[in-house]
């Protein structure tokens, strides 16, 4: 080649020393070159030279044929090469893809994987789940996706039952399923100080009017297991969860999960299902007695524990299970038709700090009354335990006496007699005390006095001095009703007066015929006379001595207005009392006597002398 490029190099030489004709181009529009030959001198050259000139042609010709067979020769080879490696190319397999790897994320002390699935994975596709672990690498195929989102997971562990924690419950939901009433409402309290009674109560933010219960705010709850790994998953994952699994996350799940509480609320992170309560700690010999009308409630029980001491009954709050910790309690037994049953209760208004005392109230729920029936056992619900006290003999709760229309008072005529009145139902046998609160110190004036029921009426004499404008607090105990609460003070005064035996009035004498026959006279009715009063049938004698005729002119007077005054009782004023107020007739002869002792002064008075 090199040998061929020298001569060719020659060649060029010797042409560009020849005369040659010189040709004009000219270009079209379209670029391309049309040549044109032109006229020139050519001048004679030698025949040696013109034969030189051609064996060096022939040898460049030679030469350039020569290195054009071996151009398309080697042309042909590395065709031939090149259709080689294109077949070997086609006969090789396509490149194996990258293997993908997975995020791993804890849940509740076990390992899950997961990825995002994209168009470049398919089943076949060999997804990376850690290093050092037994199985590294497994296929895209056994992965499960979540939900209807574009993550899959991958995990061993079981994923069957339930995760088991707390979270906020109102009391309907608290009781769902387990007692009778279907709804219960949220305590109201217009203290600012006891919101903190109890641990574990969800309440309202306190203001100046007080505040409200509405529940717990650490209920126990059972959540699925699966749901509570999906929402970890995609939370983890970096999406956004709906509300029910940011509900489920936010419950505060139970370090030991191989402690499952002894009750518990179903929880899908949207309602609760019905109460579960798995098992019980049973108390088989516990008392209960029930007080009526109490400050906490018209009725509150009294749990007696004999043999345990679970129940809450000192300040020591720790050393009980059943402290001011407690979740709720439930009442149950029978109604006053002997249907089964059951309420709970709610925190102060029925359940106190004291965890044996339970109050309530007769109408708490329209659907479900003990009124009038029985309650056989109380269950109380703790974080850990259900305590339930069995009692051998039920516990009767009477109906409470309407006391709109019942009077109570001390007689007019004997204020030592207190009277109650409008008993219309058979209340069976019944005692009476009487009280009165001296600041917290009630003070007895009356301790248990049996009473009996006469028409509808019980009396009762108080021995004790009674203070006035004092309220004292009148109490019927007996068989059928709740405790009769009444109120009365000593000014409370009722009933009539207990009539007096009159004394016999003496006849009058008949008076006689008067001398004029049409003046009237009043037969049978008493007449008043004045001390100084001289009889019509006296003749009255003139004995002024002189000197006297002032004094005498003004005891006249007096004689005078007190003959009209007498006049005027006898004619008028003892025959309209007679005839209008006959019962006070056997008091006039009393009266007439005192009035005849005192009539002249009486008179006297009136008019000024």
């Amino acid at each position: 080649m090199k040998r061929f490029v020298a001569k060719l190099l020659i060649l060029g030489l010797a042409v560009t020393s020849l005369e040659t004709p010189v040709f004009a181009a000219e270009t079209t529009e379209d670029n391309t070159s049309v040549v044109a030959e032109t006229d020139v001198t050519v001048e004679e050259t030698s025949n040696e030279e013109v034969k030189e000139e051609a064996e060096v042609k022939e040898e460049v010709e030679a030469e350039v044929k020569e290195e054009e067979t071996e151009a398309a020769k080697d042309s042909t080879e590395a065709k031939d090469e090149t259709t080689e490696e294109a077949a070997v190319v086609e006969e090789q397999p396509e490149a194996e893809e990258e293997n993908v790897t997975a995020t791993s994320v804890e849940v509740i002390g076990e390992t899950y994987y997961f990825i995002r699935k994209t168009d470049d994975i398919n089943e076949a596709t060999v997804v990376v789940i850690g290093e050092g672990t037994e199985e590294s690498e497994i296929p895209f195929a056994d992965f499960t996706k979540v939900d209807e989102t574009d993550i899959y997971y991958y995990t061993k562990a079981d994923l069957s039952g339930n995760i088991y924690g707390a979270a906020k419950a109102s009391y309907t939901q608290l009781y769902k399923g387990q007692t009778s009433a279907d709804e219960y409402d949220a305590v109201s309290s217009a203290t600012t100080r006891k919101n903190t009674l109890f641990a574990n109560t969800d309440t309202s933010e306190v203001t100046e009017s007080g505040y409200y219960i509405y529940g717990l705010k650490s209920a126990n709850v059972a959540i699925s297991k699966e749901a509570y790994v999906k929402a970890s998953i995609l939370d983890a994952a970096g999406l956004g969860v709906k509300d029910a699994y940011k509900n489920i996350l936010a419950v505060a799940v139970n370090e030991n999960q191989a402690v499952i509480p002894s009750y518990y609320l179903p929880y899908d992170g949207e309602s609760f299902g019905k109460a579960v309560i798995r098992k019980k700690i049973v108390v088989q010999d516990a008392t209960a007695a029930l007080k009526y009308f109490t400050r906490y409630g018209t009725y509150q029980l009294e749990v007696n524990e004999s043999s345990t001491n679970y129940l809450r009954k000192t300040r020591d709050n720790d050393i009980y299970p059943v402290n001011n910790a407690v979740h709720g309690a439930i009442l149950r037994g029978v109604d006053a038709n002997g249907n089964a049953i059951s309420l709970g209760v709610r925190h102060l208004k029925e359940i106190w700090v004291s965890t044996y005392e339970i109050a309530f109230e007769p109408d708490m729920n329209a659907s479900a009354s003990f009124e009038g029936g029985y309650i056989n056992s109380v269950d109380y619900l703790t974080a850990d335990d259900v305590y339930s006290y069995v009692f051998d003999e039920s516990v009767y709760v009477k109906p409470v006496f309407d006391t709109a229309n019942v009077k109570t008072y001390f007689n007019v005529n004997d204020n030592k007699l207190l009277t109650v009145e409008g008993i219309d139902k058979e209340i069976g046998e019944a005692t009476l005390s009487l009280s009165y609160k001296e600041g917290r110190t009630t003070v007895s004036v009356v301790d248990s006095a049996p009473v009996t029921v006469e028409n509808g009426v019980v009396k009762v004499n108080v021995e004790e001095e009674l203070i006035p404008e004092t309220a004292y607090t009148v109490t019927i105990s007996n068989e059928n009703y709740a405790d009769i609460i009444l109120s009365v003070t000593p000014e409370t005064l009722g009933g009539e007066e207990e009539p007096q035996t009159p004394e016999k009035p003496e006849n009058p004498e008949t008076p006689e015929t008067p001398e004029n026959p049409g003046e009237p006279t009043t037969p049978e009715t008493p007449v008043i006379s004045g001390d100084d009063t001289p009889s019509k049938d006296e003749p009255v004698i003139d004995d002024t001595k002189p000197g006297e005729d002032e004094k005498s002119q003004k005891e006249q007077q007096e004689k005078e207005a007190i003959d009209n005054a007498v006049k005027v009782i006898n004619d008028v004023v003892i025959p309209y009392v007679c005839a209008h107020w006959n019962e006070i007739k056997c008091y006039i002869p009393t009266i007439i006597k005192y009035v005849q002792s005192h009539f002249c002064e009486i008179v006297k008075y009136i008019f000024g002398f």
